[in-house]
């Protein structure tokens, strides 16, 4: 049986539109936020991730002892570590090949830094929306 959006009472929709805002309360699993979790810190931790690498996640990793801005902060640290590792690894291959590798490469060590202004605006955003979204290019810490 379908029912229209009239049919359903508000808490039916928004459970549907945000489905961590509703079962998140009693929630074990840290991808989403409880009522509770501090949203803010978690996409902080992703933010800082731009300006100090690995260090700001790992400092708030390691005072925080919410569930969700942990896995948060453990997602940044994450993806900020294989950015050190393709930018590095790019910059080396650059320089240690000639022709069209070299420009492959060189190209590679530019995109990086784009891909992690780009991907930690969207993790911040998600995570101030109460998803821990796991970047797409790093391993998962679970």
């Amino acid at each position: 049986l379908l029912l229209s959006s009239t049919d359903r009472n508000e808490s039916e929709l928004n459970a549907d539109a945000e489905p961590w805002r509703t079962y998140g309360a009693n929630t074990t699993d840290s991808r989403f936020a409880d009522r509770d979790s501090n949203t803010t810190l978690a996409a902080a931790a992703h933010v800082l991730g731009l300006f100090t690498s690995v260090l700001g996640p790992a400092v708030i990793y390691a005072v925080s002892s919410d569930r969700f801005v942990r896995r948060n902060a453990a997602n940044a640290m994450s993806w900020q570590l294989m950015v050190l590792i393709y930018g590095l690894g790019s910059l080396a291959l650059a320089s240690l090949l000639s022709g069209g590798l070299q420009l492959l490469f060189g190209l590679l060590f530019v995109v990086v830094p784009l891909l992690d202004i780009l991907f930690v605006a969207l993790s911040g955003i998600k995570a101030n929306d109460g998803i821990a979204w796991e970047y797409p290019l790093a391993p998962s810490p679970r």
